[in-house]
Order: C-alpha cells, then sequence, then structure tokens
C-alpha cells in the first residue's frame, strides 16, 4: 500500500508563548460600551466592560440632570457613579431606568489597592437620547 499523500497547508502556523508571571506581563487594558448606545429616554441601558491586569473600576458622568449613583441611596450630587466596582476580566452593570438625556460616561481603571493607574488609564461611552 503506497505512503499516504502529504498535502502543505500553506499559511498556517501555530504561534504561542508563555511566561511563569501570566498575564502579568502585558499592560493593564480596558474597553467599555454603552448598549444600546442609542435609545428613548427612561429606556433601559447596559454598561459592559472588559479588563485585563486592573483591579477596580469606576463609571462616572454627568448631564446635569440625571443623579444616579451607588449604594443605598440612589442619587449622587454628582452625576451618575457606579463607585468602585471589583474587576477582574468582564462585567455588566444595568441601568433599568436609563437616562433622560445623552450623557457621556468615563471609566476610570485602578490597580488593586484602589489606587490610579499611573499613566492613567480610561475609556469613555457616549449614550445618545433620541
Amino acid at each position: 500500500m503506497p505512503a499516504p499523500a502529504q498535502v502543505p497547508i500553506p499559511g498556517f502556523a501555530v504561534v504561542g508563548g508563555y511566561s511563569s508571571q501570566g498575564d502579568s506581563d502585558l499592560a493593564p487594558q480596558v474597553s467599555f460600551s454603552a448598549i444600546p448606545s442609542t435609545l428613548h429616554a427612561g429606556a433601559p441601558v447596559y454598561l459592559i466592560w472588559s479588563t485585563l491586569n486592573v483591579g477596580q473600576i469606576e463609571i462616572k458622568g454627568s448631564n446635569g440632570v440625571d443623579y444616579i449613583g451607588a449604594g443605598p441611596l440612589p442619587i449622587s450630587p454628582t452625576g451618575f457613579d457606579t463607585g468602585r466596582i471589583s474587576s477582574i476580566g468582564s462585567g455588566i452593570y444595568q441601568i433599568p431606568n436609563g437616562f433622560t438625556q445623552s450623557i457621556t460616561l468615563t471609566l476610570t481603571a485602578y490597580d488593586a489597592t484602589g489606587h490610579p493607574l499611573v499613566p492613567s488609564l480610561t475609556a469613555t461611552a457616549h449614550i445618545t437620547i433620541s
């Protein structure tokens, strides 16, 4: 019986690496979005993020109208504020009653002890109320 034919597969390679430090060798990273980003006043919106080598995040924003905060009292005197959220990987934060006017939210990343990262690491998401 003849030997099976060998067929080369062009353009295919396996590239890998290993570090005993795991992902700690990588710089901190964040991505942040609002879904949906365009909605009607009072409609629910979800804030979604993904982090790498970040211990905590906080999401803030102000449109001069909506004052939603973290904790037992849903009011923040300075605008929308989630307070600090422990962040390992991905997360989601629901705002059931949404916003009444358009707003830009800023996610700020912190290390595991709550100190701001140096250099600072932020991401923004804009929500348009139609």
